[in-house]
């Protein structure tokens, strides 16, 4: 099964693309201002994510941190983009393993869910002109949309 995050309804009539307001993810704007707001940076692991509440660096689950962040240190922002991202993969890769029902991705989607609460109280901290801020706006309505299919039964069983 493949599974798309696009909003498309398969068999619906094809609509007007919007304009994007970006080259998006896979352009060169997108990389140029990930290397600029990021600087050097290697990656947090490598592998399946960490499970919830896993090891230490791991941010805290959503709740503890404060819903009005004034002022986002970029590090803890990119390291939750980066774990909502690897759970988000983690997750399609699940749907793509044809012998799990989808009721038994439940927890997955609990925990994406709490992550994706974490990303956005930092993203509620982002002033407008920070060069993270519409990335990580990308990134929180993709895994949205991702657990609104979810939850309307979009994958199956």
């Amino acid at each position: 099964m493949k599974v798309q995050l696009d909003g498309k309804t398969p068999g619906a009539a094809p609509a007007t693309p919007p304009k994007p307001k970006s080259a998006g993810v896979d352009g060169p704007q997108f990389a140029d201002t990930l290397k600029s707001a990021l600087g050097p940076h290697k990656p947090v692991s490598s592998g399946a994510p960490a499970p919830l509440g896993g090891p230490a660096g791991v941010l805290p689950p959503a709740g503890i941190l404060p819903a009005d962040v004034s002022s986002v240190d970029t590090a803890s922002l990119v390291a939750a983009a980066e774990t909502v991202l690897e759970r988000l993969e983690h997750f399609v890769a699940q749907l793509d393993d044809h012998s799990i029902e989808s009721k038994a991705l439940q927890p997955l989607v609990t925990e994406l869910s709490d992550h994706k609460d974490q990303l956005s109280s930092f993203y509620r901290g982002l002033p407008e002109d920070h060069p993270l801020k519409e990335i990580v706006g990308d990134v929180l309505d993709t895994v949205f949309l991702a657990i609104g299919q979810y939850h309307r039964g979009d994958f199956g069983s």
